[in-house]
C-alpha cells in the first residue's frame, strides 16, 4: 500500500497552510486524509488485482470456447 508521490503532493497542498494552526482539529483532519489516502491506497491495488483477475478469466473462457469448438468439430467429422 504504497501512497504515490501525486496523492502526496495533494496532502501536502491541502495540510501545509494549516501548519501555522496546530489545533487537535487540524490533527485530526490530517490524520484523517491520510486514512484515506492510505485506503485510496489499497482500493486501488485491490482494483488492479480485480483486473488482473478479469483478464485471466477471459482468458481462460477464450480456451474453453475454442476447446468447445474442436470438440464440436470431431463431433461432427464422427457422425459423418
Amino acid at each position: 500500500m504504497e501512497i504515490s508521490s501525486e496523492e502526496t503532493l495533494t496532502v501536502e497542498r491541502i495540510i501545509r497552510p494549516k501548519v501555522s494552526s496546530t489545533s487537535s482539529e487540524d490533527e485530526e483532519e490530517e490524520a484523517e486524509i491520510r486514512r484515506l489516502l492510505v485506503k485510496t491506497s489499497r482500493i486501488k491495488s485491490e482494483n488492479e488485482e480485480l483486473k488482473e483477475g478479469v483478464i485471466k478469466a477471459e482468458r481462460e473462457n477464450k480456451a474453453l470456447e475454442n476447446e468447445i469448438q474442436l470438440l464440436k468439430e470431431q463431433q461432427r467429422l464422427l457422425e459423418e
